[in-house]
């Protein structure tokens, strides 16, 4: 019943073997002759998934489209050495999925603009698309250091006494 049991940022060689459960954005899809990857994203950062255990159809790759929203569940495998991304904090493992789900799907071509994508859209397409812009890296650090910043200053008021009023 669980919606996830990890983020996609903190998965590493202590989780080997777990059961693990996640939810994502489709960040990259690679089909490597039969061999399929998928790199599921959330605001914690990046984890690979491979298909070799999948039992399900395998048409449901040909509908995740990128920024479509999934559910997975697998195990926690060791990448061979040759496949280790050390520009990954997840870059040894990656997720043996025996179930998958397309919890939202994203018509690729109607997108404006992809959150990580190299082509930088204009500020009024930004604007427009404001869902769309809160899933890129910059303004997740934003988001997050705001909120911790806002915590801070909350935690300190409340300590000295003070009431807050919304």
């Amino acid at each position: 019943g669980l919606l996830r049991t990890h983020n996609c940022g903190e998965l590493n060689i202590v989780n080997l073997g777990q059961e693990v459960i996640l939810c994502g954005w489709i960040n990259k899809y690679r089909d490597l002759g039969g061999l399929n990857f998928i790199d599921l994203r959330d605001k914690f950062g990046i984890t690979q998934l491979g298909f070799e255990n999948f039992k399900g159809d395998k048409v449901i790759f040909k509908k995740s489209s990128l920024e479509s929203v999934v559910w997975t569940k697998g195990k926690v495998c060791k990448r061979p050495d040759s496949a280790i991304n050390t520009k990954m904090e997840t870059g040894e493992v990656e997720v043996q999925v025996e179930e998958y789900k397309i919890l939202s799907q994203c018509n690729i071509d109607k997108i404006p603009f992809l959150p990580t994508g190299q082509t930088q859209a204009t500020e009024d397409l930004k604007l427009k698309y404001r869902y769309l812009d809160l899933r890129a890296p910059k303004l997740q650090n934003i988001l997050k250091l705001r909120s911790q910043a806002a915590f801070i200053a909350r935690s300190a008021l409340s300590e000295e006494g003070f009431t807050e009023v919304e």
